[in-house]
């Protein structure tokens, strides 16, 4: 029970295109998110700096789909959805929450977001809806 929310905060810099992603890594609590000016690019924001946004190595591409952060062996990864290419699912990570990678390619269609997560065996899993007319409820996992 988190009891009575004694306050919140509106952000006017920051309008959400779909459900935000949340991670905490390195001490601070990062959201990846969608804009909603059309260009699709994933931005990421901290309250550490007060929800300034910075546009993430994933902006290389533009999702369809919400992002999903998960810090996995000390790196912080951002999965999506990529806006073209036959909906196939795009990362990026960093070590430091600054620097990005170029984006990575993962063969996967996707009918929806990615849902990251680190399984207690320690392994990275994306769990995911594919693009095809089951809609079947697919697993990929890495070490």
């Amino acid at each position: 029970y988190l009891g009575q929310v004694s306050s919140n905060n509106v952000y006017d810099n920051i309008s959400l295109g779909e459900s935000p992603g949340l991670g905490a890594f390195q001490n601070n609590v990062y959201v990846a998110y969608k804009d909603t000016t059309g260009s699709n690019y994933i931005y990421l924001a901290s309250p550490a700096d007060r929800f300034s946004t910075t546009r993430t190595g994933a902006t290389g591409n533009h999702t369809s789909s919400a992002a999903s952060i998960v810090v996995h062996n000390g790196i912080m990864y951002i999965g999506y959805r990529q806006n073209c290419d036959g909906d196939r699912f795009y990362y990026t990570y960093s070590s430091d929450g600054v620097t990005w990678s170029s984006y990575v390619l993962v063969h996967w269609t996707m009918g929806g977001p990615p849902s990251l997560v680190e399984g207690p065996d320690g392994k990275l899993y994306n769990i995911f809806r594919q693009n095809d007319s089951g809609h079947y409820l697919y697993t990929a996992s890495a070490q």
